[in-house]
């Protein structure tokens, strides 16, 4: 919502997903023309979700870089070998939303489960403690 874009990594094509992407995204943001390699110290969320605004390119690809996250930290990975059965896609604008209460521009509360974004995230203490909540 600021112009600057929050940066993430597609971590798998997920076809067998509902055509899915997983995705981490990092505690890093671009000004969507160039930017530094994301590092796994800074990912705080790892999704699956769809690919709509990325194949629309309303999700930039800036650059390709290897994969430093971790698999066991990649979502639903567990569930792999199960064909993903109980695994959750979050749709694009939730996570565009997400990107914007994590960057503080929207609150973080606004949802009818106002812990809906909390469990989003990788850990608890990865929650941003700059974020916006409604009524303030």
């Amino acid at each position: 919502m600021d112009g600057t874009f929050l940066v993430a990594q597609i971590l798998n094509a997920e076809p067998s997903v509902l055509n899915s992407v997983s995705c981490a995204l990092f505690d890093q943001r671009s000004d969507g023309q160039s930017l530094t390699k994301p590092t796994a110290a800074n990912v705080f969320s790892t999704v699956m979700t769809t690919r709509d605004l990325l194949d629309s390119g309303e999700w930039k690809i800036l650059a390709t870089h290897p994969v430093e996250v971790p698999r066991s930290k990649f979502p639903f990975e567990t569930l792999r070998r199960k064909g993903f059965i109980g695994a959750t896609v979050t749709g694009s604008g939730n996570i565009n939303e997400f990107a914007n209460a994590f960057c503080a521009l929207v609150p973080w509360d606004d949802w009818a489960d106002p812990s809906y974004l909390d469990r989003l995230l990788l850990s608890p203490e990865l929650k941003p403690k700059n974020l916006i909540f409604k009524g303030t």
